[in-house]
């Protein structure tokens, strides 16, 4: 593909980027873990162990990198960022127990999402997945009431 064929498909490089990331936004596999029935932790620990190995060719979180870009992110971008991390964050909260989340459901599912960036952060280095595994384990037994 020729930069001419690019241009006249996508007008200029931030609308390519824009759609690259609509589309990882709507594809992005780990997400949908939040979603399964019935809620439950089982579901946030499925998706924090599998969301920073999304996929085997990519390091970490397209989302959460271009979160960090975030003063050179344009508009429509930033949007569409924001729009996600507000989406994961209502999904690991559907999935905390009624009787878990008391008033601090909100501050959990923030804990749970501050974690996983990170971790998606760490991931474009080399993040361990047994560590990583080890940590969640960890952070589920902090975050989830004893029975």
């Amino acid at each position: 593909m020729n930069r001419s064929s690019l241009y006249a498909t996508f007008c200029s490089k931030e609308q390519l980027f824009v759609s690259a990331l609509e589309h990882y936004v709507s594809s992005a596999p780990a997400q949908f873990l939040l979603q399964k029935q019935p809620y439950g932790w089982e579901n946030i620990e499925a998706f924090l162990l599998a969301a920073p190995f999304n996929n085997p060719a990519f390091s970490g979180c397209f989302v959460v990198n271009s979160a960090r870009e975030v003063g050179e992110l344009p508009e429509e971008a930033l949007s569409i960022v924001r729009q996600f991390r507000e989406a994961v964050i209502a999904q690991i909260q559907l999935n905390i127990p009624v009787e878990d989340a008391g008033k601090d459901g909100d501050i959990v599912a923030d804990i749970i999402w501050s974690t996983l960036a990170e971790a998606c952060l760490a991931a474009n280095d080399a993040l361990d997945r047994t560590a990583w595994q080890q940590r969640v384990t960890r952070l589920l037994k902090f975050l989830k009431p004893a029975r």
